[in-house]
């Protein structure tokens, strides 16, 4: 029997534990190293909700390291454009200041003033030298910053099936995703009539009763049944279309007869056409 209900922490202690602290709570809670095999296997519910607390804790400390991470990422940035915005004034400046100068030279001597002239024009060389340097540089460090910053918009899909006969998609990234439809094997794409939108740890479930019947109706005792494809067309924040890859097998043994599925991957991939 779980004991996670009588493991009460308060808010103070559970800020302070680490976070393999509160990875090894998860694990007492869900897997304990206690005697006795009914230990291992009859939960109790406040024992999955104390796991869901701890990991929903999780979440939370790695979306607040992700979020100071890009705001980091993002003050780097408006530094960096600053001292390049400041640099490219201080440039004009001095240019300013030179022409005054030379300005003043040019009454002295006409040949003082084809000098000025000439070596203002070097100048200017030289400035629209640096600035397209500068110019440059700025957008090889604007194309890095977008780069990482796409990096946290890559989609994570977690595909199951639960008791009700309902293929659950669950949305384990951080970011929103739109869930477009689905295709299970040769069959024709299914698409929603709405994109539905998919917050990070939402869910959407299609009724899959029909596809239930269809894999186990056949299903020997304790044996496992062909593994099928399914696809999933998901969309993330940038508008990118992307495929979950995945394979459904019919099982069944100690558990009853259920559904097993596998993500094998996600692919950035069009949509097929409606």
């Amino acid at each position: 029997m779980g004991g996670a209900w009588w493991q009460i922490l308060t808010l103070e202690e559970l800020r302070g534990l680490s976070d393999h602290e509160v990875a090894r709570r998860v694990n007492n809670v869900l897997a304990p190293q206690g005697p006795g095999i009914a230990n291992q296997i009859w939960r109790q519910p406040a024992d999955f909700i104390a796991a869901q607390f701890y990991v929903a804790e999780l979440d939370r400390r790695e979306s607040q390291r992700f979020e100071e991470k890009r705001d980091r990422t993002e003050r780097t940035r408006f530094r960096v454009d600053l001292a390049i915005e400041v640099l490219i004034i201080l440039l004009i400046g001095l240019e300013l200041v030179m022409a005054l100068k030379q300005d003043r030279e040019q009454t002295r001597a006409f040949q003082a003033q084809q000098a000025v002239w000439s070596n203002m024009e070097k100048s200017l060389d030289a400035t629209a030298g640096t600035l397209a340097a500068l110019q440059k540089t700025t957008e090889t460090m604007n194309t890095a910053v977008q780069n990482e910053l796409a990096l946290s918009y890559d989609p994570s899909v977690g595909v199951s099936f639960d008791p009700a006969q309902q293929m659950r998609v669950v949305n384990t990234g951080r970011t929103n995703l739109m869930l477009g439809g689905s295709k299970i094997a040769n069959q024709p794409a299914v698409f929603l009539g709405t994109p539905y939108l998919l917050g990070p740890t939402a869910g959407y479930a299609f009724n899959a009763g029909d596809l239930f019947g269809e894999l186990t109706r056949s299903l020997k005792p304790f044996s496992r049944g062909p593994s099928i494809a399914c696809e999933v067309y998901i969309k993330n924040e940038l508008g990118v279309e992307f495929v979950v890859n995945s394979t459904i097998t019919p099982v069944s043994d100690t558990l009853g007869t259920r559904l097993v599925t596998q993500v094998n991957g996600i692919s950035r991939r069009d949509w097929p056409k409606r």
